[in-house]
């Protein structure tokens, strides 16, 4: 087979750095005999992710790790090129004289490309991580999450709602808001200037009632609207709501109150509804109605529990009356 190799005299350089091919190697074809050859501009002996992908070649004719320059008067360009009937194999091996800091990347491409059997199969990258060999988003998640591990400290309480939350069968883009409300990266009037969002003075208050400024927690559970939002719906599950909670123990203290753990959709059902509630009066000229957000909460939150077709129906009167009752059919 034929291989061209470039040389980089800069390794840190990203792949179009190429500066030049400097060498041409030869190398004795592997068994069974080659049909094409590799035509290859490798920017190191590793691959560009090392842990993580590697090439597999079959009979190296599509395989491209950058671009190549195309020079007329370049020497090694002259009779390569691609395909089964490119080059006939080499039964030799003719290396050029190499400098020392180049032997040791010579031997270790000769390594890593000694052990491959070509075929006529195409060649492709392939994702370690997974065992399909296929990138996927998981197997990436899985990843960054096996790096960021050690620089995290989560109380038992934030992975309890994490673990509940995601495993709620609400829709989507509430799942997420709910998410981003649990860390605080939500839009509110405290975190816009922080994304260098200017606001007013007297504008960063709170949209409900007008004091505070307007912080997660306190539009979300400590605010006089928001506390009777929830007082109410507490109520309406049969639980009190005297102590003062935060937003992770609240939603750990509804999804472990049903058999089938789906209180959750409850949860986030009202702090939906509360986000809506405040964008519209702030978009909208609506007004704050604490029995109108409640009635929604209950409405919204029947509607994604009949979405999941996971149990026995229940009618919205019957959810009205015993939620948790129909929870746990």
């Amino acid at each position: 087979m034929t291989m061209r190799v470039a040389i980089l005299r800069d390794a840190r350089r990203n792949l179009g750095s190429i500066l030049g091919f400097n060498r041409l190697i030869h190398s004795v074809p592997q068994s069974p005999p080659l049909a094409g050859s590799i035509d290859h501009g490798i920017q190191s002996v590793q691959p560009v992710l090392p842990e993580f992908s590697s090439p597999s070649f079959s009979f190296g004719g599509s395989m491209e790790l950058m671009a190549v320059p195309k020079r007329k008067t370049s020497p090694h360009k002259r009779g390569i090129r691609n395909g089964p009937k490119a080059l006939k194999p080499v039964p030799v091996l003719v290396l050029c004289k190499l400098f020392a800091w180049e032997e040791n990347l010579v031997e270790q491409l000769l390594e890593s490309i000694g052990p491959v059997v070509f075929s006529a199969v195409t060649d492709k990258w392939r994702w370690i991580p997974d065992e399909g060999g296929v990138f996927t988003v998981k197997s990436n998640y899985m990843i960054v999450v096996k790096w960021l591990l050690p620089f995290l400290t989560i109380s038992e309480a934030e992975s309890e709602a994490s673990v509940s939350l995601w495993k709620c069968q609400n829709p989507s883009k509430a799942i997420a808001f709910g998410w981003k409300l649990l860390h605080d990266r939500i839009p509110t009037h405290q975190n816009l200037p922080r994304r260098q969002i200017p606001l007013a003075e007297g504008e960063q208050n709170c949209v409900y009632c007008g004091i505070e400024a307007e912080a997660s927690v306190h539009s979300f559970l400590y605010c006089e609207v928001a506390s009777q939002v929830w007082w109410e719906i507490f109520g309406w599950l049969g639980f009190d709501f005297s102590f003062k909670h935060n937003l992770f123990s609240v939603l750990n203290f509804l999804g472990g109150q049903s058999k089938k753990k789906n209180s959750c959709e409850i949860w986030t059902a009202v702090v939906w509804v509360l986000w809506r509630m405040r964008n519209a009066v702030i978009f909208d000229n609506g007004i704050v109605n604490v029995s109108s957000a409640v009635d929604e909460i209950k409405v919204l939150s029947w509607k994604w529990w009949l979405g999941q077709g996971t149990g026995a129906l229940c009618l919205l009167y019957e959810w009205r009356m015993e939620p948790l009752v129909c929870l746990e059919r």
